[in-house]
């Protein structure tokens, strides 16, 4: 048992996109804790779970409430704006102005390109037809599409701050599409009690400040991403970008800053936020737990206010699978509990009794019943969230390599887009069927395509719009063949005959002696 000795004052700095915010609370440095089990006070969830706004008819406004007009409107000016920086006086001459209908069409292209993935863009307009893909190649010319890829943009560069201005924004060029996300994705949908805290990966391997390198992530190298997502089904409620350290040194406090700012919107609403280690300390689950924010998360043994008692088992382990120990301070529960190997879990809502049985198997093949600490088996069920939705971005994901990196930031955006409309598109009662996500990318990728067609007729119109000439019909034209007697004068040889016809016929281009001719008019065939 541990006793408190003093109180400490905690100030916590949380560092957002645009201001600096001081979270102040207080927590015992030292905990008193107990372990005999105690009532484990949970209060009960009563907010909205779903749609927050009327839903729309079609796929392509549901994909709207996300992906905006505003932001539509801002790529095409943008891009606009961009491609005459950098063509200067050549801009009128090698550019036409995109429009609203350019830049969807572009997008839902796009789409298309991750549904079916070739080796290089410029595989999609090739004339073998193991590569060319018609949906694509016979509405926009390769050159165009490239050239709307190269000048896409998202902000004036001009309007952007030095770098050694104290208010540049290493995320500055893509930062108002990332504020329009983040906004929709709050504001048109109410997550469910348990959510998910993690990080998400955005692939780039190429020269950046804020890359980061993630040695046990699927995807090592590349931006970093804070996500909060609905455990239930993967929408993004809220994200935010990772730019890095600001300064030198080691960042104090980085996990439960991001948790702090990510659950904002949650705060006295009783909401379970499950978090992993990373995140995861007592004093963070203090705070979350006074803001009326249940947390779930396992635990290092190195955190601050560890119970110590608890140290040596969760280090070596318990003498049995199934054993568990357990400290409790008011509604933190620490427990560690002995499967293959310790596990550690810190909660604010579960009771240390409740525990249930887990199917275990064992060397041998068997499988056996292994008891265990409910936290986990709640933990376990809830902590894929942001995964979950991992797992539908990486589906047929938009794959446009580039040397820009805020492109790659723009995709990732673009694909939360369309993930939390396909979630919200399946609570819609307007539509008849359940589409899977693939089929759901496929038609909100030709409902952004429409019509549209940039290609131009070049060559003479169709042969459908040539009036025949007057003096042939142009089913009876002649053609060579070999020599042979004239069907019509019985007479003369000719190498001429009418393919329509299978005739024969002399044709000297004379009006009296072109049987060619007499024929067909007798006929009534000219």
């Amino acid at each position: 048992m541990q006793r408190a000795k003093d109180n400490a004052l905690i100030q916590v700095q949380c560092t957002s996109e645009t201001s600096t915010r001081i979270t102040t609370f207080f927590f015992s440095s030292v905990l008193e804790w107990q372990s005999t089990a105690d009532t484990v006070h949970v209060e009960a969830f009563s907010a909205a779970v779903g749609p927050a706004i009327p839903l729309p008819a079609t796929i392509l406004e549901t994909f709207q409430l996300f992906f905006t007009a505003a932001i539509v409107n801002l790529v095409v000016d943008q891009t606009n704006l961009y491609a005459a920086q950098v063509l200067g006086e050549r801009v009128a001459t090698t550019w036409v102005d995109v429009t609203e209908n350019d830049i969807l069409a572009f997008f839902g292209f796009a789409i298309l390109m991750g549904v079916n993935q070739l080796p290089a863009l410029v595989h999609y307009w090739r004339k073998n037809p193991i590569f060319h893909y018609s949906p694509i190649a016979d509405r926009i010319s390769r050159d165009r599409f490239l050239q709307l890829w190269r000048f896409l943009h998202f902000v004036d560069n001009n309007t952007l701050p030095d770098r050694s201005d104290p208010e540049y924004d290493r995320l500055g060029k893509v930062r108002p599409v990332i504020s329009a996300v983040q906004e929709a994705c709050r504001s048109n949908y109410n997550g469910s009690r348990n959510q998910s805290i993690d990080e998400a990966m955005i692939a780039f391997k190429g020269r950046s400040s804020m890359k980061q390198y993630m040695p046990k992530k699927p995807t090592k190298r590349g931006f970093k991403v804070w996500v909060r997502s609905d455990s239930a089904n993967g929408y993004v409620c809220q994200l935010q970008c990772y730019t890095g350290k600001q300064s030198g040194g080691t960042e104090v406090g980085l996990g439960a800053n991001v948790v702090t700012r990510l659950t904002r919107d949650l705060v006295g609403q009783h909401y379970a936020v499950h978090v992993d280690n990373f995140f995861s300390s007592i004093p963070l689950f203090q705070k979350l737990l006074g803001e009326g924010i249940y947390a779930t998360g396992t635990l290092r043994t190195n955190r601050k206010l560890f119970p110590r008692d608890l140290a040596v088992p969760a280090r070596r382990g318990l003498a049995s699978r199934g054993d568990i120990q357990f400290r409790q301070h008011g509604n933190l529960v620490v427990t560690v509990w002995q499967d293959t190997k310790p596990v550690v879990i810190l909660s604010t809502q579960h009771s240390p009794t409740i525990t249930t049985l887990v199917r275990r198997k064992k060397g041998d093949g068997n499988t056996i019943n292994v008891t265990c600490p409910q936290a986990i088996v709640d933990y376990n069920a809830n902590m894929g969230g942001v995964d979950l939705g991992d797992q539908y971005r990486h589906y047929y994901q938009v794959r446009m390599k580039s040397h820009k990196f805020y492109k790659y930031i723009f995709w990732f955006l673009f694909e939360v887009c369309i993930l939390n409309s396909y979630i919200l598109h399946r609570y819609s009662p307007c539509i008849g069927r359940n589409l899977t996500y693939l089929d759901y990318r496929v038609e909100l990728a030709q409902q952004l395509i429409g019509s549209y067609c940039s290609r131009k007729r070049l060559g003479r119109p169709p042969s459908s719009s040539i009036p025949p000439p007057k003096h042939m019909n142009v089913a009876h034209f002649p053609a060579k063949t070999t020599n042979g007697r004239c069907f019509h004068c019985k007479e003369g040889r000719t190498v001429w005959h009418c393919s329509q016809c299978d005739k024969r016929l002399c044709h000297t281009g004379k009006k009296d002696t072109d049987c060619y001719l007499i024929y067909h008019t007798t006929h009534g065939l000219m």
